[in-house]
């Protein structure tokens, strides 16, 4: 089974750091402990990487756009 695991935050310096970024925070230390890199999805606003754990696929994505207008970018990637 594959499992998206979608790191909301908000982009710039503003909310680095922040309560605000603690979804993407996450998903930043899964891909470093991971060694893996993100990278941009075609044609969405949306950087993806991959990991295994416990033999399960795990896409972990963080968003470019704002907290409340990410959800579109997710969606579209997890179809």
């Amino acid at each position: 089974m594959t499992w998206l695991v979608a790191g909301l935050g908000n982009p710039g310096d503003r909310y680095a750091r922040t309560r605000h970024n603690v979804g993407a925070m996450v998903v930043e230390e899964l891909t470093h402990r991971a060694g893996a890199r993100f990278r941009k999805a075609r044609f969405l606003p949306v950087e993806v990487a991959e990991m295994m754990a416990n033999g399960e696929r795990l896409i972990l994505a963080r968003s470019l756009q704002w907290m409340n207008e990410s959800g579109l970018g997710y969606a579209l990637l997890a179809k």
